[in-house]
């Protein structure tokens, strides 16, 4: 960390700007040359007309993958973001669950096993984030 703020990558300034702007501080992955910055969503709630219909069927790995999932990802980098290690285990229990909910969704469904394959969320999940007024 302290080889990235040298390098004038402004961690610190982020970290203002969040706290200005009342976004929770994002999480910092730094791993041997790279590092990741998981940035959170901003004044975000879930409909509690809706929660307990969804709530009993996922775990806190699908719901971190759900809190991750902002845009179109890959495998790879969501297991990077999660801190996932085992990818048997990461289809299994998190990936296929989700998609079984339909929580998210494969961006080429004809083919599940591409290596262009990536995952969004649904549009019936996006409806389930509303953004909260100040």
């Amino acid at each position: 960390m302290e080889l990235v703020e040298q390098i004038g990558s402004g961690i610190n300034r982020i970290k203002e700007l969040c706290e200005e702007s009342g976004v929770k501080i994002p999480a910092f992955d730094v791993s041997g040359n790279w590092f990741t910055v998981v940035f959170n969503r901003k004044n975000v709630e879930v409909t509690p007309q809706v929660t307990p219909q969804v709530t009993p069927q996922v775990t806190p790995q699908v719901e971190k993958l759900l809190s991750i999932l902002n845009r179109e990802m890959g495998r790879v980098e969501i297991m990077d973001i999660m801190g996932c290690k085992d990818k048997k285990n990461f289809v299994k229990n998190i990936l296929n669950k989700a998609l079984n909910n339909d929580l998210i969704e494969m961006t080429v469904p004809d083919k599940p096993k591409s290596r262009n394959q990536k995952y969004r969320l649904t549009d019936k999940e996006k409806a389930l984030i509303i953004p909260v007024s100040k």
